[in-house]
């Protein structure tokens, strides 16, 4: 059942019924819980949390959501799959950082993403956390080079296959670009993202 409510969170938050996603992702990690899979449980708190930034919710709470996740897999087995999972989770923890504009942790959140992912051999979220780093060099100050990394890592994902992360760094893109005004780049990456699309 865990696998069940799972995959419909994930399918109520791609058309934005977050109500609906957030209740079957906590459904989802009870059922995890339940059949002592702890590792799925704690993605839960990744979905989570992700629902939580698109409701615009105070970010504290999403923090301390994977937080919680960071901490129920810290004890586990050294494991690819424990590594994806603390990947996500240390994703979200970055963009939370990020939003809050603590971008020193956020950047240390997002090369600790990218090493998780590495030791998963998960390149779809090395290429997640390497979207969430050209956003903080955008940030920072060094937005040609940050905004290149960002539209590189959705090339990158488009190239492989990986629909879900790039259609997500193509609207880091634009989104990203648009907030430092520089139009000329969030339109070329509009333009691709809706070609992709």
């Amino acid at each position: 059942q865990g696998v069940l409510f799972e995959a419909y969170a994930a399918e109520a938050a791609a058309i934005e019924s977050h109500e609906a996603a957030e209740e079957a992702a906590r459904l989802a990690r009870d059922r995890y819980l339940e059949a002592g899979r702890p590792i799925d449980a704690a993605r839960q708190l990744e979905a989570l949390a992700g629902i939580t930034r698109r409701e615009a919710r105070p970010i504290q709470v999403r923090m301390e959501l994977v937080a919680r996740g960071l901490a129920e897999l810290e004890p586990l087995p050294l494991t690819p799959e424990r590594e994806a999972a603390r990947s996500g989770l240390l994703a979200a923890q970055a963009l939370a950082q990020m939003d809050a504009m603590e971008l020193g942790a956020a950047r240390g959140s997002a090369d600790a993403a990218s090493a998780a992912a590495q030791q998963a051999g998960d390149a779809a979220a090395a290429i997640d956390a390497d979207t969430i780093g050209g956003m903080i060099d955008v940030l920072q100050g060094n937005v040609d080079a940050g905004l290149g990394r960002v539209r590189r890592s959705a090339h990158e994902a488009r190239d492989a296959g990986y629909e879900d992360t790039g259609v997500t760094a193509y609207r880091n893109a634009v989104t990203t670009a648009v907030r430092v005004m520089d139009y000329g780049s969030a339109e070329a990456s509009l333009r691709d993202g809706l070609r992709y699309a």
